[in-house]
């Protein structure tokens, strides 16, 4: 009953959430910043293991800070 999809970011770098928020979609939009930061936080893993995982180094896990951002703990294996 509602529509959510993937569109290339604006200034050019990856892709944002979009959704219809009528009617239904009401509800998704109130977990939509939530959906967003999942969605960053694995495309930054992904990243990670794309460019720096050829070096040795992985995610090791993540931690939420006070300011409401997500900081990835990155580690040499």
């Amino acid at each position: 009953e509602y529509e959510i999809g993937l569109v290339r970011a604006l200034d050019g770098d990856g892709y944002d959430l979009l959704l219809d928020e009528w009617g239904p979609g009401q509800q998704l939009a109130r977990e939509l910043p939530a959906l967003r930061l999942e969605y960053a936080i694995a495309m930054a893993t992904r990243k990670v293991q794309r460019t720096l995982g050829r070096q040795g180094w992985a995610v090791a896990g993540r931690e939420a800070l006070p300011d409401g951002r997500t900081r990835l703990k990155v580690l040499k294996r």
